[in-house]
């Protein structure tokens, strides 16, 4: 059984690898770096597994796990559809660019 400590170590480390997927994906979609962050996706998955925070019986960890969850799928549908809009030419980089409030000097 995993004492306080660990599953407040673990939610932090869930938010700190969503945030982190989130500013790589924007850089991606910007077209700053050249591939998605595909490898930080399945990293993460796997520590989702993994974690001890599956097992925690305190509703309060379980309740902020949940969340962040939860805003990681949601972020994940977004990724998901901007990428294949892009895939699929009905947006370009420059229009996410535009939408963004980015303007190119």
């Amino acid at each position: 059984m995993a004492t306080d400590k660990e599953y407040e170590e673990d939610l932090a480390e869930i938010a700190r690898r969503v945030e982190r997927m989130r500013v790589h994906y924007q850089s991606y979609f910007m077209g700053l770096e050249k591939r998605p962050p595909m490898l930080l996706r399945e990293q993460f998955d796997r520590f989702v597994r993994e974690t001890c925070l599956n097992e925690a019986r305190r509703a309060t960890f379980k309740f902020r796990f949940q969340s962040l969850l939860q805003r990681y799928r949601i972020l994940a549908v977004y990724w998901d559809r901007v990428m294949r809009d892009l895939e699929e030419g009905r947006v370009t980089r420059e229009s996410l660019r535009r939408d963004a409030g980015y303007r190119d000097a």
